[in-house]
């Protein structure tokens, strides 16, 4: 459960930092409308929430950790790729993995919580699980305020790397598949 928390925590500090400085860097550095920024976080909000389903049956078939560990290795490409993105196009694409990415972790993450738990616990568990997201971003949009005029965007997005990179370390050596 700790490792799940913390790895939300920093999926969250992650997309705190990513939501609250990327419509300010894609509008004055890269020169996109308030709508094109607009489609970017639909197109991501959209890939976000196709993926659930099949993510879920994934992780039946194969169980929680493969597809979780995959869904972050990909988040972590995301933010890499979105510190150094120019071009539309491919802006689009990544944030498309970026929703691929979020939304692959939605389902495993919350089926390994509640099998690791006995059924007293698991509405109080899935709510932490659920909170923690929320206190993650609140922490980065909180760093971005206080930091933006520090680091250029990129550099703050960058910063997001090696904290999902350490908690996807710790999910990958401290959890275990429930059977």
């Amino acid at each position: 459960m700790i490792a799940i928390w913390i790895t939300s925590v920093a999926f969250g500090l992650s997309t705190g930092v990513f939501s609250t400085i990327f419509p300010v860097y894609a509008n004055e550095r890269l020169l996109l409308s308030p709508s094109l920024i607009s489609l970017l976080f639909s197109i991501r909000g959209v890939t976000n929430v196709l993926i659930r389903m099949p993510a879920g049956m994934l992780s039946d078939k194969i169980g929680r950790r493969k597809p979780f560990l995959l869904a972050n290795f990909i988040l972590i490409v995301v933010f890499i790729l979105l510190a150094y993105m120019k071009n539309f196009i491919l802006l689009l694409i990544v944030m498309a993995f970026y929703g691929l990415g979020w939304g692959m972790r939605v389902a495993p993450s919350t089926a390994l919580l509640s099998e690791s738990v006995i059924l007293e616990d698991r509405s109080l568990v899935i709510a932490l699980f659920l909170t923690m997201f929320d206190f993650g971003s609140m922490i980065g949009a909180l760093f971005t305020g206080l930091t933006a005029t520090l680091f250029p965007p990129s550099i703050m997005m960058l910063i997001c790397v090696p904290i999902m990179i350490f908690t996807l370390m710790i999910f990958a050596l401290i959890t275990t598949e429930v059977d």
